[in-house]
């Protein structure tokens, strides 16, 4: 998977109560176009994981939203979301949601909100934008050695 440190909205953010991510300022000319799509020439993913276990909260909700201010509060428009993941779900170090980006108009501030049912008591997250999610499968334990 290709990182890119300006495509971060999170690295192990706590997340207890509503809130938003770090944002990303397309800046002041960045256009708004119908079908803009943020990964131009290939897809583009939005991955959520988890750090610490999350505890308290019953659930929680990661969605990305544009907005025309940074504190994306004055008319933000969902892009994709994740719907209300159980906290059972948010164990700690786990890939929570691997979303496609879709094309659409984006304003200049892009971030996650953060929409928790309940009181959270613990619980971080790590999103990221790639164009190259990584797939974890679990293999079978009867699975035969790699051959030299």
């Amino acid at each position: 998977m290709i990182l890119d440190q300006l495509l971060y909205f999170s690295d192990n953010q706590q997340v207890l109560a509503d809130g938003i991510s770090n944002v990303i300022d397309r800046g002041s000319n960045a256009p708004v176009l119908a079908n803009y799509s943020p990964g131009f020439a290939s897809d583009l993913f939005l991955v959520v994981q988890t750090g610490t276990a999350f505890a308290g909260a019953t659930g929680l909700e990661v969605k990305l939203v544009s907005d025309s201010t940074a504190d994306l509060a004055t008319s933000p428009t969902t892009h994709v979301s994740t719907g209300v993941i159980p906290v059972a779900n948010l164990g700690a170090n786990k890939v929570v949601a691997i979303l496609p980006i879709p094309p659409a108009d984006y304003e200049r501030y892009i971030g996650l909100a953060f929409d928790i049912t309940g009181t959270g008591t613990a619980g971080t997250i790590r999103a990221f934008l790639t164009q190259t999610p990584g797939f974890w499968r679990k293999m079978a334990s009867v699975n035969p050695p790699a051959r030299n």
